[in-house]
């Protein structure tokens, strides 16, 4: 009987833990509070915060449009989380260079200021964008990514619109 009585009380503080955990899980999603599982930046629990103009260095959320997505042959994209972006998710990445920098993008990676960013060479079966472009960093296009070889940002779909990023990624932990 106390074997039974034991199993019982196990189940019944389960069951409470796992209650709790999906509580604060769906308090910390409306919180602004992400979970990175990508390898474009750390693997850490990231806070999502209001719009400001993005420095070099920040994490930047970004969504991109569904014509986008489409014009540019964009497929599997892993983000943060589905649909938060209409149905696509968000993207996280690193803002590479300052507002006014001089950026080309071009099949050797990006360039800001005129020098090559470390590790942003086009790699793998993606052959990189389509026609190299050259531009200043927030009029009003931007850059995005170009920190780890193996992320997906604008070295293959190119400069993005700034209204495209939708918010500062803070890492939490």
């Amino acid at each position: 009987m106390r074997v039974l009585l034991r199993g019982t009380q196990l189940n019944k503080t389960l069951t409470i833990v796992f209650t709790i955990t999906i509580i604060l899980l769906i308090i910390g999603y409306f919180a602004g509070y992400r979970l990175n599982h990508t390898d474009s930046a750390p693997n850490l629990i990231w806070r999502i915060t209001e719009q400001r103009d993005p420095e070099i260095g920040d994490y930047v959320t970004v969504c991109l449009p569904k014509e986008f997505v489409h014009d540019h042959g964009i497929k599997d994209i892993i983000g943060l989380a589905h649909g938060l972006c209409g149905g696509i998710p968000p993207l996280l990445k690193r803002v590479p260079a300052n507002l006014g920098d001089t950026i080309e993008i071009n099949l050797q990676g990006i360039w800001v200021n005129g020098a090559l960013l470390k590790n942003s060479r086009p790699a793998g079966k993606l052959t990189g964008i389509r026609a190299p472009q050259k531009f200043i960093q927030g009029l009003p296009d931007f850059v995005v990514g170009g920190n780890v070889s193996t992320g997906y940002d604008s070295r293959y779909f190119g400069a993005i619109k700034r209204k495209w990023i939708t918010g500062i990624a803070i890492p939490i932990y």
